[in-house]
């Protein structure tokens, strides 16, 4: 009972910003997005879900809500991103096949969610001032959800009595219910935002938080995250640093360490292999033919094979239907983790919505690289590089995990990282058009004017 008390507090809270201050509901969902609501909720339910979907209801609700205030930018924010628009409309026309209406809804919540926070971030945070606000935010969340991590893990499940305390034994970090995974992403993002700051700044203070979150995702030990992570702090490198020497050397020296890690490290090697005499010289020659005898997948390989005869197999084209494969998962494997979500959107979507949703991406991509290429605005810059590092992450972590089910505490912030980057463009233009409009009237030259 106490949970749902604390969650009306909250919605109650959140629906009030949404009418009376929206730029500070954004920051409050900043804030508080990746915060593990299950310790104040582990095993009650509100209208049926559990903490991590009621957290993500009130956090809809109090978007929603917002949404009234600003419809006309709403509809030339949406359209603005027609690749986005049309894979949803895809998403959304499936439920017409699919085997679950009910799962087919809420996965198209899941995919729906981060979209609808880039646009309210967009709608509502004007200002760089409020970008800096707003990366304070998540820096907060990231350090306290920390911070609760460590409690945990060294208090022996202190903080989530009766949860399985496997990680806890294996030492592996993560906040109270929640997983090393969607832990680790959470503050790999916060990782990300740290090193782009540290090399747009030069403050002590961003090279301790991107010292302190590497290790913390390192102390996860979840594999997907720390390859995620070493791509993502190579694309920040070279796109941000000057020096063509580091631009290049770092972000290779950096791929090169952590795979002689993977290859010399006992405790890497028995995570990632199945046989201790497994090395490099194994993968350079010939002898490797099945991907499930030699790497350690934890039961994926198995539970791919049979998404794939299940799904795609039947139905390549159009998949099963969205939510298909959750209703699959949890009839027959009482769970909703099929650990890869390309493998998910394939299934459920067929080819054909896998392919829409990648052209979705691309377009994030190419927009967000236009817009590196054409401004020399070190701000505009630093935000660019983190959305696209970000976003790199978030892709790379969809290979083998469950990255579309972590929304308030990975999703929201990916998709925040692309919105600032947006704003920050935005206030750039908005700020050279006035300085040209006070300080430059020759700019828009007449014919007196030149005589």
């Amino acid at each position: 009972m106490t949970g749902t008390v604390i969650l009306v507090t909250v919605l109650s809270a959140l629906m009030a910003l949404s009418i009376v201050n929206r730029r500070w509901l954004i920051l409050a969902i900043l804030l508080g997005g990746g915060f593990p609501f299950g310790l104040f909720m582990p095993h009650e339910r509100f209208f049926g879900l559990y903490a991590n979907g009621a957290y993500l209801f009130v956090i809809l609700s109090a978007i929603i809500i917002s949404f009234f205030f600003v419809i006309p930018d709403l509809f030339s924010q949406t359209l603005k991103y027609s690749g986005v628009f049309f894979f949803l409309l895809y998403c959304l026309f499936s439920l017409l096949w699919t085997s679950d209406i009910e799962w087919g809804v809420r996965t198209l919540v899941k995919l729906v969610s981060p979209f609808i926070f880039f646009v309210a971030a967009q709608a509502f945070l004007k200002r760089e001032q409020d970008l800096r606000i707003a990366s304070r935010m998540i820096f907060a969340c990231c350090l306290i959800v920390s911070l609760l991590a460590v409690v945990n893990t060294l208090g022996n499940g202190v903080l989530a009595p009766g949860e399985d305390l496997y990680n806890v034994r294996h030492n592996y970090l993560a906040a109270p219910y929640m997983s090393p995974a969607n832990y680790s992403f959470l503050i790999g993002s916060g990782a990300i935002l740290a090193f782009t700051n540290l090399l747009t700044t030069r403050k002590l203070s961003y090279l301790f938080l991107s010292i302190l979150f590497t290790i913390l995702v390192f102390w996860s030990f979840v594999r997907i995250s720390m390859a995620g992570l070493v791509a993502a702090i190579g694309i920040v490198f070279f796109l941000l640093t000057r020096n063509f020497a580091v631009k290049l050397v770092f972000p290779v020296m950096i791929f090169v360490i952590f795979v002689t890690c993977i290859f010399t490290v006992e405790k890497f090697r028995s995570r990632m292999f199945k046989s201790d005499k497994f090395g490099i010289e194994t993968v350079l020659s010939t002898e490797v033919n099945k991907l499930d005898n030699i790497i350690y997948t934890s039961g994926r390989s198995t539970l791919w094979r049979k998404a794939y005869v299940e799904f795609l197999q039947k139905r390549p084209l159009t998949g099963g239907g969205i939510g298909s494969v959750d209703s699959w998962l949890e009839k027959y494997f009482n769970s909703v983790r099929l650990h890869s979500e390309y493998l998910r959107i394939a299934s459920d979507l067929g080819v054909l919505g896998l392919i829409l949703f990648l052209l979705s991406i691309c377009q994030f991509y190419a927009r967000l690289l236009a817009l590196y290429l054409s401004n020399n605005n070190p701000v505009v810059r630093s935000y660019t590089v983190t959305a696209l590092a970000g976003l790199t992450f978030y892709l790379i972590t969809f290979a083998t995990d469950n990255s579309l089910n972590y929304i308030c505490e990975f999703g929201l912030y990916i998709y925040s990282f692309m919105a600032f980057a947006f704003i920050s463009a935005r206030e750039g233009e908005e700020i050279s058009a006035h300085v040209c409009e006070e300080t430059l009237p020759c700019a828009n030259l007449t014919p007196s004017a030149l005589k």
